[in-house]
């Protein structure tokens, strides 16, 4: 598997670790995951992804890009509006170039955002649950 998931305490905040190869069955695994991690927590749940050491071909990236799409529908998806998704990636990289490719139609219109760092990425999330606070 290449992908750790943990849920944050105290906070609606899981948080994923990508290494290595990504395979349509991680993706699964990733949906399926998150939807039992976050059971119980207030929605939407922010998903911040670290996929700065994800190693993929372009290949690689359109067969994800395919199946995301395709399961959009699944819970625990990209679409899932239960879910606020988050990358840390650079970008000039595939991730980063998939992320903004998600945002046309047939992929969905999906608005994943992408950070350089750990730390702006959860910043944000946190800033973003505040303001459902206020």
């Amino acid at each position: 598997m290449t992908v750790k998931i943990e849920k944050l305490p105290d906070e609606p905040i899981l948080s994923l670790v990508y290494d290595g190869r990504m395979t349509p069955e991680d993706l699964r695994y990733t949906e399926q995951e998150s939807v039992k991690l976050a059971a119980g927590l207030e929605k939407p749940v922010y998903r911040v992804s670290d996929a700065r050491a994800l190693k993929m071909s372009f290949s690689d990236l359109v067969i994800l890009m395919f199946d995301a799409a395709r399961a959009r529908n699944q819970p625990g998806s990209l679409a899932d509006p239960d879910f606020v998704d988050l990358i840390i990636a650079p970008s000039e990289g595939l991730v980063a170039f998939g992320t903004k490719s998600l945002s046309q139609e047939q992929y969905g219109k999906l608005n994943i955002q992408v950070f350089d760092t750990v730390a702006t990425a959860f910043a944000h999330a946190r800033e973003e649950i505040a303001k459902r606070g206020a």
